[in-house]
């Protein structure tokens, strides 16, 4: 899947592949990833925070089973 925006899902090889082009061009990424089962203040500050730290910002999404092994 090409291109950078806001909703858009890539595979483990796809953002590998994109990763390296991104830095390649001098994009600064920056990667988080957590629990948003809900979704609060705190979680939207984090995010904002994250991403004014670079370019591009990867977002990585703890699947449900492993937010419910976590909690």
């Amino acid at each position: 899947m090409k291109g950078i925006g806001m909703g858009v899902f890539y595979t483990r090889e796809e953002l590998v592949a994109e990763r390296a082009q991104w830095r390649g061009a001098g994009k600064t990424v920056v990667f988080t990833n957590g629990c948003y089962d809900l979704l609060h203040p705190g979680h939207i500050r984090l995010l904002e925070r994250a991403r004014s730290l670079g370019d591009i910002l990867i977002l990585a999404l703890n699947t449900d089973d492993s937010v419910a092994r976590l909690k």
